[in-house]
């Protein structure tokens, strides 16, 4: 099976919402494949939700809505995880698990470990050997690691060549990022090329893109973190939304309920002071 795919992610924030688009996965060559399916995490001030579409060629379908993100947004329930989800499967380096924890197996030795270049700033190449459980089996895999300093000691590009029970294979990542004002990393883009073999002489070779659009900024407009940037259904009114006022409806039949009470307390009272006399 031969396949070159992309797929384009897009995650925006401001200081009162934020939202996650991960998006479709594209066949540039090779087998034909059914397109992904798209998810959205939203969260506003007023409501978060998660939205799921076949393709892009599909409507929005909404699977999930919660009222009442009063709070000040700290990426919390449902984004942070979905963004968590989304992104650490790009850092794995063809292991099970992250880089940053399958470093601190019993089974990962460093069998090497030096600069690339004169400077303190110059990345770091690390060489190891891996003996990985996978369930039952011991996954033995070797290669590199090259990580930046400059970049909180990420790892920038990875090879593993690796062999198990009827699969062997050669994969080969390299992240690219940019840096914010804080000088914090923020991935960019992947690329990812892996060639294997099963058991049965099959070959398995593809290539894998993933773009992210990162936005950060305070002028990102509430707008496009809401529902009906989707074209679904406000569920309540939220900061630009048109359309009645739930809060004054509910005000006004509050009031309404108010008054009417106080009407029968009075009357009761006067009915009272009637027989009293």
């Amino acid at each position: 099976m031969i396949s070159t795919t992309t797929r384009t992610d897009v995650f925006k924030q401001n200081v009162s919402s934020a939202l996650l688009i991960w998006g479709n996965t594209r066949v540039l060559a090779g087998d034909p494949q059914p397109a992904g399916a798209a998810k959205a995490w939203g969260e506003n001030p007023a409501y978060s939700f998660e939205l799921s579409r076949e393709d892009g060629n599909r409507n929005w379908v909404a699977m999930a809505l919660e009222i009442g993100s009063k709070k000040p947004l700290k990426l919390g329930k449902p984004v942070v995880e979905a963004v968590v989800a989304s992104v650490t499967p790009q850092f794995y380096g063809a292991f099970a698990k992250p880089i940053a924890e399958a470093i601190r197996d019993k089974g990962f030795a460093i069998t090497a470990a030096k600069r690339t270049g004169s400077e303190n700033s110059s990345p770091v190449r690390v060489e190891f050997e891996y003996k990985e459980p996978l369930g039952s089996e011991v996954r033995s895999s070797s290669g590199w690691i090259l990580f930046d300093p400059e970049r909180y000691w990420g790892a920038a590009e990875v090879l593993v060549k690796s062999a198990q029970k009827n699969f062997s294979s050669s994969y080969h990542v390299k992240y690219e990022f940019a840096t914010a004002g804080d000088q914090f990393p923020i991935i960019k883009r992947s690329v990812a090329e892996s060639d294997g073999e099963d058991g049965k002489g099959r070959k398995h070779v593809w290539t894998k893109t993933v773009e992210w659009a990162c936005t950060e900024s305070d002028s990102v407009p509430d707008r496009e973190f809401k529902l009906s940037a989707f074209g679904l259904a406000e569920p309540m009114e939220f900061i630009e939304a048109t359309g009645p006022s739930y809060f004054w409806w509910f005000l006004g039949g509050a009031a309404s309920c108010f008054a009417v009470a106080g009407v029968c307390i009075f009357l009761k009272k006067r009915t009272g002071t009637a027989i009293a006399h």
